[in-house]
């Protein structure tokens, strides 16, 4: 349940963060079947901002997820702080190994190995879609030259497969 939610309506009408809440819960409505599937199972990892710029989710105990956030956005809501944007938030499940769904907003994502020489997987592919039950449904195809994953202009559902060398 969202912290904060009084403030996303005011006067009949979303404010800035309630718009935020909406594309958000919008873009995670896909995966409540996947969600669902793989509760308990510890492929769920949440994203979300705290007062750091940057967390650590271990994924596996050889792989982590390095989040970042777009500066201007706050750990509290903006009626409450002068931030210009509501807190960063979202999900990782992992569907395989080496295969990941991220959705949210407001974060990147860069992804670590925790074991062997110190270098970070590449990628294999990297694809915005969404979910219809539990079937992947891809949009487009972003690989390219990518370093991390990238959900910091709006909301979204990445599926990144990575090639990890051991």
């Amino acid at each position: 349940s969202p912290f904060g939610i009084d403030f996303a309506v005011q006067d009949g009408k979303l404010t800035p963060a309630g718009k935020a809440l909406a594309e958000n819960y919008s873009v995670l409505q896909p995966l409540l079947p996947l969600i669902e599937k793989d509760q308990n199972t510890g492929k769920l990892f949440s994203v979300i901002q705290g007062v750091d710029r940057a967390n650590v989710i271990r994924l596996t105990p050889e792989l982590a997820a390095v989040t970042s956030y777009s500066p201007g956005r706050g750990f509290m809501p903006p009626v409450q702080h002068s931030y210009k944007e509501p807190r960063a938030g979202g999900i990782i499940i992992e569907l395989a190994p080496n295969d990941y769904i991220v959705a949210g907003s407001g974060f990147r994502v860069e992804f670590r190995n925790l074991q062997g020489p110190a270098r970070s997987p590449e990628f294999l592919s990297i694809e915005r879609g969404t979910f219809q039950g539990l079937q992947w449904v891809p949009e487009q195809r972003l690989n390219g030259d990518e370093l991390h994953v990238n959900l910091l202009r709006k909301p979204g559902v990445l599926r990144v497969r990575l090639f990890n060398v051991k």
